[in-house]
């Protein structure tokens, strides 16, 4: 497995403000991606190759799937330590322990963001979408 299969694989993410008291004069927003333990256990070794880089480019799209329509793409930072940010006190635990957080830059009228108060609402949306 390599890079690229990296990239091939959707995964399901939403995003947090940077700054939730006022999310519309946000600079750049949090994205919790679900990397689920198949993910992490097929992709350990390319994984960590990729990630030796802290800044990576984040592609999301406007439905469920991978196709050139509707792609959108924005710059993204991996974040180490999300335990320690107290935007995203309500969005990591433990149990959450395959989630990958991102600082993400994006272009605001060109990238889709679902953006959720509290983990508890992704859930609802991955069962009920």
């Amino acid at each position: 497995m390599d890079v690229r299969a990296i990239q091939q694989t959707p995964l399901p993410a939403y995003f947090v403000p940077g700054n939730p008291e006022n999310p519309d004069e946000s600079k750049f927003h949090w994205a919790i991606v679900d990397r689920g333990k198949d993910f992490v256990d097929q992709f350990a070794a390319p994984w960590r190759r990729l990630s030796r880089t802290d800044i990576l480019q984040l592609r999301a799209y406007d439905s469920w799937g991978i196709d050139d329509k509707g792609e959108h793409t924005a710059r993204a930072q991996i974040i180490a330590n999300p335990d320690q940010i107290r935007a995203l006190s309500d969005h990591t635990d433990a149990k959450f322990e395959h989630d990958l957080v991102l600082r993400v830059w994006p272009r605001k009228d060109e990238f889709p963001m679902k953006r959720l108060r509290e983990r508890g609402h992704a859930e609802t949306l991955v069962r009920d979408p």
